[in-house]
């Protein structure tokens, strides 16, 4: 299945999506609506219980917004390049700024679309994964990322900007408030050793080993219940929106949601019979 740079291949429960636009997977309007239909795709596909996410660049993973394609319609006539460069600038700025209004909308949405997938999602980061790279890779259940070139991190605040991809609000879930206070504020970007030294990723693996480790730890999520893994990452996801009790409320829910389906069947029928599980993702 392919989608405007984006294709989707399935087999063994394992969906691999590859994104491939040039030169790094730059974040546009665009891009960032094929990827939330193919989100919902995989969301509706029941023989992919699992998602992978990778590249097809050596060299990127994503780079983050595409700030310099602009819309067709965007107008800059009529600026006068003979004032100073400074106003200029600022005259440009004033036409340019809707138009990344846009492009941060749209990324925060499919961040989101990512996040609520309900099925496990694995980051295979073979290259940089930096500004909104590195928050389209927080936005997934799995980081698996390898040794080398490969840097990732929320440089934004090195160009006076700030991460608007959702990295304030989900990096400190990941590493905790004061190591993603540092992160952000320095710019810093991480090897893979040392992103997995603070949680930030899930495994540095050496290169030639990303895809062999990647698609096995996905097998062993394909192999899951999958219904059940949604609904914990439903009660993961929406734990901030919610009081102690509202949460234990969805709690319950969910257990009733899950109650009967054949995969929690055959889940108490393993355990009492001392076996292990065979689940299909119903």
């Amino acid at each position: 299945m392919t989608n405007d740079f984006l294709t989707l291949e399935a087999a063994g429960g394992i969906g691999v999506l590859t994104m491939e636009r040039p030169p790094g997977n730059g974040i546009t309007v665009g891009f960032a609506e094929r990827m939330i239909e193919m989100m919902d795709r995989v969301a509706g596909d029941r023989g992919v219980r699992c998602l992978v996410v990778r590249s097809a660049f050596s060299k990127y993973f994503m780079v983050g917004a595409d700030l310099k394609e602009f819309p067709p319609d965007l107008d800059l006539s009529g600026i006068d390049y003979d004032q100073p460069p400074d106003k200029v600038f600022a005259e440009t700025f004033a036409r340019v700024t809707p138009h990344w209004q846009n492009i941060l909308k749209a990324a925060q949405s499919m961040m989101n679309s990512v996040a609520a997938l309900p099925k496990p999602v694995v980051a295979s980061i073979g290259g940089h994964a930096l500004g909104g790279g590195c928050e389209f890779a927080l936005a997934c259940d799995f980081r698996v990322m390898s040794r080398g070139h490969a840097t990732v991190g929320l440089t934004e605040t090195t160009l006076g900007l700030i991460p608007a991809g959702g990295g304030t609000q989900r990096l400190p879930d990941v590493v905790g408030l004061a190591r993603a206070r540092e992160l952000i504020l320095t710019g810093m970007r991480l090897g893979a050793d040392e992103a997995q030294a603070i949680g930030l990723i899930t495994t540095a693996v050496d290169p030639e080993r990303l895809e062999e480790e990647t698609l096995a730890l996905a097998g062993t999520l394909a192999s899951g219940a999958t219904r059940a893994l949604g609904c914990a990452k439903r009660l993961l996801n929406r734990r901030r929106d919610m009081t102690l009790e509202e949460g234990l409320d969805l709690e319950r829910e969910c257990i009733d949601e899950l109650s009967g389906t054949a995969d929690m069947l055959e889940g108490v029928a393993s355990f009492v019979q001392g076996r292990k599980p065979s689940y299909t993702g119903a």
